[in-house]
């Protein structure tokens, strides 16, 4: 079986997902991004000081944050993470 490369907007390093334990929107999001074979950096905002001064600086206060590239998308909104993603 040949792996399909994945583009590179498409990688751990261009997606990162800004959540706490315990949060389904989290796990929801987690777990689309998995079904669909993509790796993603999640930062737990309970441990990581960097991601909780992030949120801080954008004034995020709905979770996840989920970061595509250059996107950037503040709550459970599945339906903009599929939209950028089907653009890549």
């Amino acid at each position: 079986m040949v792996e399909k490369p994945q583009p590179a907007a498409a990688s751990s390093e261009n997606i990162k997902l800004y959540s706490l334990p315990g949060c389904t929107y989290c796990s929801q999001i987690k777990d689309y991004l998995q079904s669909q074979g993509l790796s993603f950096q999640e930062i737990n905002l309970e441990t990581d000081q960097a991601g909780q001064s992030f949120m801080e600086e954008r004034g995020y206060t709905a979770l996840p944050v989920t970061i595509i590239g250059t996107h950037e998308i503040s709550g459970f909104r599945l339906d903009k993470i599929k939209e950028i993603l089907n653009r890549l």
